[in-house]
């Protein structure tokens, strides 16, 4: 399963890097739209459309951000399920994840009984007859959410990472910028020419490079995390 993350990993890579070179021929190259269909009319690009592309790429490095996180702790998930291990079968620290996890389902349920019986029905059996876990795509999905809300900077993956276990202590102001503003876009805060109109674009390099670097080093760990089937007692 790793294999396919660290492919697609690539990919959106090379995607953002793709981006990244249009938004410097466009800011510092003078980069020009040609028609060829107009006898090779040409035409400059607006200043401003810079500025919104460069807030562009903010959400394209928040979208390799949680994309990688959220399937980095699918991996993880899915070696409990081949593994077919049982609660005490586990880790501590993936023992407290799962009981959190259902902890907040039943919270969730509110008044409604027929689903907390059922989800405590099913978490008795687990706990007392030695059942295997088997973590479906749609709870690791709701899982890996419940742990941060849209919210990834450096600081809160590497919460996540101790709290499975994970050995993960690398740093990164370059991935509080891109979660703030990611925010403030999303949020309407600032439009996407504000966003990053004072920000240069060796700095928006510098985000690109350090955000990329990150994510690779968080893969690392957690493919290293499995390889040595950390999840398990």
């Amino acid at each position: 399963m790793m294999q396919i993350i660290k492919q697609e990993f690539s990919d959106r890579v090379d995607e953002i890097n793709r981006y990244f070179q249009l938004l410097e021929n466009i800011t510092e190259k003078d980069a020009q739209l040609i028609f060829p269909n107009e006898s090779d009319r040409r035409e400059n690009l607006n200043i401003r459309l810079g500025l919104t592309l460069k807030s562009g790429l903010i959400l394209l490095l928040y979208n390799l951000v949680e994309s990688s996180i959220s399937k980095c702790l699918g991996a993880i998930h899915q070696s409990l399920t081949d593994e077919n291990l049982s609660y005490f079968q586990m880790s501590d620290d993936l023992q407290k994840i799962w009981l959190k996890y259902h902890y907040e389902l039943l919270n969730d349920n509110g008044n409604n009984n027929d689903r907390n019986i059922s989800q405590l029905q099913t978490m008795v059996e687990i706990l007392s007859t030695n059942k295997t876990v088997i973590i479906s795509l749609d709870d690791s999905k709701k899982l890996s959410e419940s742990l941060y809300s849209g919210n990834l900077d450096a600081k809160e993956i590497r919460k996540i990472a101790k709290k499975y276990g994970v050995s993960f202590e690398l740093e990164s102001k370059e991935i509080r910028f891109v979660e703030q503003m990611r925010n403030k876009l999303a949020h309407g805060e600032v439009s996407f020419e504000e966003g990053c109109q004072d920000k240069p674009i060796q700095y928006m390099r510098k985000v690109k490079d350090e955000t990329i670097n990150f994510i690779n080093e968080f893969t690392i760990a957690v493919e290293n995390f499995i390889t040595e089937r950390k999840y398990k007692k």
